[in-house]
């Protein structure tokens, strides 16, 4: 009974202990970065949720470890706060941490173990890669907290250059044997060689489309193509090759000079032995793209339907990868592996399984390449992607289609679309013209100035803090607009005036322009002027010639090219409005009005009853109209005609126009006012009446209100032609009153409104 009792005792005792000393705190909540979170600034926020306990103030410990098992940790010290500001981290770094909390002499568990990885680097944003520009464009790029500064790159020297070509064919896939035997097939049946020297065309036999290349050596080449084509290089010559198929082949490999494998539309699928080409037997019916091959027993294909096949020696075995066709496929050994396509999809091998790899862009990709670590990739619109550990755009210097890329040592070759062909020729950001800009850290955007007109321009970033600096973000390029882009007077215009206003895009960043004008073509003595702004108005011209005029623009560095040289031709002739070509009842004091030119100086006008104006009335006007000055004949039949003159240069007359005079006196309400005119209208009470009278007589003025009192009256004695009386009736309240004009029996009345 004693030793029940005593064990009894005991139990509770140890029970009592284990109670009362476990933790009665919980471990904090981890909130961000999320685990897993990639891109992370270097002043990253380490953040957790509150835990409660029995003291009013609970502690925190955080730690932050390079490795998972935090064999060599940083701890900070103890925090009444929920977060960390971390600082100075180290750039693509992939960083551990964990929180766990003190109450009082409680100390919790740690939390769960989370990662992120710290940004690797800058992010620019604009301008887009091979934008064209101004000669001062603003880089912009995304914000990265935690940096010091910036490091803004920018030369005219890159190692990938554009080679230009005198073909147009979509070039379609290429080669490299060394740097000097570099080939290239195509559309068309089109075979370009590189010979170290000059790119040259080999005769390929066929002029189907030419859909890949591969060498086994430099005497040892093949080519394969649409409707079975396939050719072979023996080191001299190119000779085609009945394969027995008719399908398009798109993909050929060789593992050496007695094995080799090409594929098709239709999931086709050929081996090379030994000089026999025979279809392999599969399950497959997808069109394969591209083939790869590590060894007889290792052989991968890729294609439509989300394909990926595998040859193990034995059978050929296929699955569905992710969710996008795949254009091209390449292995470096048997653990790595790289299939590229459609949508910006790559997936990476293992030697286990694919996985998506990030890449951040959507364009199709359709050719992938490793040279030792390193990978490439192209695609739609000029897509260029490299490979360092991680995947980040580069730019190719073209934005056509890149179908195709191959990369060896120090020499590699894009190609594509409509003849584009682009080389590494190594170095680059090396010339006399690279400049470095340091940027503040807390920037995201900066304006460059002064840049070369028509240049091509490379430019990339880097953040730095006092601890670490990123890499270099992808290279971009941008391209300044040559010269000015002309926009008025339209090129080839003719029948302009005298002064005219000249226009042009405006060009962002420059000084000034220059803007030449001549009748000669070759502008061997042109007119300069020097506008700061894009437009100038220039008077002068003479009538009837044709001029060419072209613009630059100006800066402290440079002076761009000549605009293009447009033309446009001055006008020759006037046109007449009235009295209308053959017109009758016309008054027997007419206006004569025609169309004016701006730049004109004076008119002269002729005006007789002979067609051939034997004795015309010969006046001068400083207007496009002239007011007869005393009465024509009655019922008499008149010609006129009118020249401009601008200094010394006269146009050509006008047309001959006819009209006939009226046949009875008096005065007559003109539908186009030429008989009474009352300005202005509306008026304060000041205004001017102008009677353009036939012949000499007195005319009867009156003005009265709308119910027909009379507030005003006057006689004018008149002469034929234009007569003018200016009234003052400003007494006279606002309002619509009418003014009369009477001369005998004939009567006219207009409205005058006074304000």
């Amino acid at each position: 009974m004693k030793n029940i009792y005593t064990i009894s005792i005991s139990l509770l005792l140890l029970l009592s202990l284990s109670v009362f000393g476990q933790t009665r705190i919980y471990a904090p909540t981890l909130n961000e970065p999320e685990n897993g979170d990639l891109g992370q600034s270097p002043d990253v926020l380490l953040n957790w949720s509150a835990v409660t306990g029995n003291d009013l103030v609970i502690l925190y410990e955080a730690q932050l470890s390079t490795t998972e098992d935090f064999a060599n940790p940083i701890s900070f010290p103890l925090t009444d706060l929920t977060s960390y500001q971390m600082n100075n981290l180290l750039f693509g770094e992939q960083y551990f941490w964990r929180v766990r909390a003190y109450d009082g002499d409680d100390v919790s568990n740690w939390s769960e173990i989370w990662s992120f990885t710290v940004v690797v680097t800058v992010e620019i944003d604009k301008p887009n890669d091979n934008a064209m520009v101004y000669a001062n464009p603003m880089i912009e790029w995304e914000e990265l907290s935690g940096l010091t500064h910036y490091e803004l790159q920018v030369d005219t020297s890159y190692s990938w250059k554009v080679i230009p070509l005198e073909v147009s064919n979509d070039l379609n896939a290429t080669y490299i044997v060394d740097e000097n035997n570099m080939w290239v097939c195509g559309e068309d049946g089109l075979i370009l060689f590189y010979d170290g020297i000059e790119w040259l065309t080999s005769e390929s036999g066929t002029t189907d489309n030419l859909n890949d290349i591969w060498f086994v050596d430099a005497t040892n080449g093949y080519t394969v193509g649409d409707g079975g084509a396939v050719s072979h290089y023996d080191g001299t010559q190119w000779t085609t090759i009945d394969v027995g198929t008719t399908e398009d082949l798109l993909g050929v490999f060789f593992i050496d000079e007695n094995t080799g494998y090409a594929v098709g539309s239709g999931g086709i699928t050929l081996k090379y032995d030994t000089g026999i080409w025979t279809a392999e037997t599969t399950s497959n019916t997808a069109d394969l793209f591209d083939v790869y091959a590590l060894a007889d027993n290792n052989v991968w294909v890729c294609g439509a339907s989300k394909t990926i096949g595998h040859f193990d020696g034995a059978d050929w075995s296929f699955e569905t990868i992710s969710n996008r066709d795949f254009y091209s496929i390449w292995f470096t050994d048997t653990n790595n592996g790289w299939a590229v396509g459609k949508g910006g999809r790559i997936v990476y091998f293992d030697g286990a399984e694919w996985t998506v790899q990030e890449t951040g862009v959507t364009k199709d990709l359709l050719g992938v390449c490793f040279s030792g670590s390193m990978g490439y990739v192209v695609g739609k619109t000029g897509t260029f992607l490299v490979y360092d550990g991680y995947w980040y755009s580069e730019t190719a210097g073209s934005g056509e289609d890149l179908n195709g890329i191959f990369v060896q040592n120090n020499s590699g070759i894009i190609c594509g679309a409509d003849g584009t062909l682009i080389a590494n020729e190594g170095g680059g950001f090396n010339s006399p013209l690279e400049t470095i800009y340091t940027i503040n850290g807390d920037s995201i955007e900066f304006q460059l100035e002064y840049l070369l007109f028509g240049t091509d321009y490379y430019y990339r970033m880097r953040g730095l803090h006092s601890g670490d600096t990123t890499m270099w973000s992808g290279t971009r390029k941008m391209s300044t607009y040559a010269a000015p882009t002309l926009t008025s007077p339209t090129n080839g215009t003719s029948d302009l005036d005298l002064l005219l206003d000249f226009a042009w895009s405006e060009y962002e960043g420059v000084t000034n322009y220059i803007l030449e004008i001549d009748s000669n073509e070759n502008f061997t003595l042109p007119r300069t002027f020097g506008p700061d702004q894009n437009f100038e108005t220039v008077n002068d011209f003479v009538f009837g010639t044709e001029y060419f005029w072209r613009v630059k623009a100006q800066h402290f560095a440079d002076l761009s090219d000549w605009s293009e040289t447009w033309n446009f031709t001055t006008t020759n002739n006037i046109i007449l409005e009235s009295p209308e070509n053959e017109a009758t009842n016309v008054l027997q004091c007419p206006r004569y009005v025609w169309e004016g030119v701006a730049g004109a100086s004076k008119y002269h006008v002729w005006v007789d009853t002979d067609m051939n104006f034997s004795n015309p009335l010969k006046v001068t006007s400083d207007s496009a109209f002239y007011q007869c000055q005393s009465s024509l004949e009655k019922k008499t039949v008149y010609y006129w005609k009118v020249r401009g003159q601008a200094g010394a240069s006269i146009s050509d007359w006008s047309e001959v126009w006819s009209f006939e005079t009226e046949g009875y006196d008096g005065i007559v309400e003109s539908l186009d006012g030429n008989v009474l005119q009352v300005y202005p209208n509306p008026n304060n009470g000041e205004f001017t009446i102008q009677i353009n009278s036939l012949n000499n007589g007195i005319y009867h003025i009156r003005v009265v209100d709308l119910v027909g009192k009379e507030l005003y009256q006057q006689e004018l004695s008149c002469n034929a032609g234009s007569n003018l009386q200016k009234l003052n009736l400003h007494y006279l309240d606002s309002g619509i009153y009418l003014v009369h004009i009477k001369k005998g029996e004939g009567t006219i009345t207009k409205k005058l409104f006074i304000k």
